[in-house]
């Protein structure tokens, strides 16, 4: 057979900044940001260039409960923008909580909600053998529950139970 010539050079340059902060011992929030620049040439792909930024808030909020009860709950709430440039933009935002509710042996509930995003990649929109340049984003929603506990058993053995349903589009 014919010696194959393929070549596909992919860069990217990014800048991901971070602030945290912590006012109190319960409480965290953070800022992250990014900005990206990527290119993309080969002998079997368009040339691409993709400009992007994104911006996100989260945050963790821990509730004690006063007495004798052993619950403590864990809230994060987070929300994201992101503009991408051969793509477009989406917001994307998730609650969480997180519940103790027996400290020995631990035993933790939980569960979150959120809505997602997927920009295509470079091979996705630009190979030109099977690229597609007019892909959308991929967008969904999430949902998940669980529990783990924590069991002094020979060291720590941690037992975790997770469920989770996500409903992708495009």
């Amino acid at each position: 057979g014919e010696p194959l010539d393929s070549r596909s050079i992919t860069r990217t340059l990014a800048f991901q900044p971070q602030v945290r902060w912590t006012p109190t011992a319960r409480t965290l929030v953070s800022l992250d940001g990014e900005l990206d620049r990527g290119w993309m040439d080969g002998s079997e792909t368009h040339d691409a260039l993709r400009r992007q930024a994104g911006l996100a808030l989260s945050g963790q909020q821990v509730i004690g409960f006063a007495g004798e009860v052993p619950w403590e709950l864990v809230v994060y709430p987070s929300v994201r923008y992101d503009w991408i440039s051969d793509i477009g933009q989406a917001v994307s935002a998730k609650i969480g909580a997180n519940l103790a509710i027996l400290r020995a042996p631990l035993l933790r509930l939980r569960a979150s909600y959120g809505t997602n995003f997927r920009a295509p990649t470079f091979n996705e929109l630009y190979w030109i053998a099977g690229g597609n340049p007019d892909l959308r984003p991929e967008r969904s929603i999430s949902t998940d529950a669980g529990m783990t506990m924590l069991v002094d058993f020979a060291g720590d053995l941690s037992l975790d139970l997770s469920a989770f349903w996500i409903d992708s589009r495009d």
